[in-house]
Order: structure tokens, then sequence, then C-alpha cells
């Protein structure tokens, strides 16, 4: 079994080896932002970034995108 703070420690480490000044973990719920993100999509703000409207709200669920995700 993978020990969760372990890993979290070592994800930190490696984005301070890449140069992050600062590397967190979070909470993949998302639903407390899907109103708005969906209003920033439909206002274009995302420009050219096509990708970030491609998964609908895919993006503000990523367990939909990526089966098993609870963090990021």
């Amino acid at each position: 079994m993978i020990d969760l703070d372990v890993l979290a420690t070592a994800i930190k480490a490696w984005g301070r080896e890449l140069g992050f000044a600062d590397v967190r973990i979070a909470d993949a719920d998302l639903a407390a932002s899907e109103p708005g993100f969906e209003a920033w999509l439909a206002q274009g703000f995302h420009g050219e970034m096509d990708y970030m409207a491609a998964h609908g709200s895919k993006r503000t669920r990523p367990a939909e995108l990526v089966p098993g995700t609870s963090s990021a």
C-alpha cells in the first residue's frame, strides 16, 4: 500500500528540484467552482486554449476525466 504522506513529500521535493517556488496538493472536488468556470468559458476568457472547453464539465469533475482522481 502507498503511504500518501511519503508520496506527497516526494512530489513536493520533485517540484522544488524542478524550480517551482511552491508545490501543493489539493482536493479534486471542484463542484463549487463549476458555475464560475462555465461562465468563464461562455465569455470566451479561455482565448485560444480550446482544450479548456474540449472536455466540458470534466474540467470541474476530474474523476470523470481520469477515473479514480481524488487530488491534484
